[in-house]
């Protein structure tokens, strides 16, 4: 989408988490390097004064499972500045625990586009649609790539 926007000279206005610095700061990363400029923040509404904000005619969100005031931002960027939305990030964590800043989202949404991996231990192309976490740590956020997180399917990920 943002290629596509950008072939249309749509204002694209991208946004990451600011801890999620894995690939350099300031950029949003495909686990294959491609990237883009963003804009990286902890909080999405004081977005709302800001020119990029106010220019724009879509935003990207990457990692939105970490804003705590996503619903909000999108909301009013939605319904009352009428901005075209994009949401990236996970439904569910390590534990299959959903992240509520993502499903809060489901009922206001046009459209929702699940993605899902190739489960890394079966090798036949079988759906990876949960995150087996790697390391030992038993925070619930945990930034990491596939150092610390693989996709698995529903009998490796309750494999222990």
């Amino acid at each position: 989408f943002y290629h596509k926007y950008k072939a249309l000279n749509k204002n694209l206005f991208a946004i990451n988490f600011a801890t999620d610095t894995r690939y350099g700061n300031g950029i949003i990363s495909t686990h294959n390097h491609s990237s883009i400029k963003a804009t990286c923040v902890k909080k999405l509404l004081p977005l709302l004064e800001t020119e990029d904000y106010i220019n724009s005619d879509a935003i990207f969100i990457n990692e939105g499972q970490f804003f705590d005031d996503l619903y909000d931002f999108c909301v009013k960027a939605a319904d009352i500045d009428k901005k075209t939305i994009f949401v990236c990030g996970l439904d569910g964590d390590f534990q299959r625990k959903p992240f509520t800043n993502i499903t809060n989202l489901i009922p206001m949404a046009e459209s929702i586009h699940k993605l899902h991996s190739c489960c890394i231990y079966c090798q036949d192309g079988t759906p990876g649609n949960f995150t087996k976490r790697l390391t030992d740590s038993k925070k619930r956020i945990c930034i990491g790539g596939t150092e610390s997180y693989v996709s698995v399917c529903r009998f490796h990920f309750l494999q222990t």
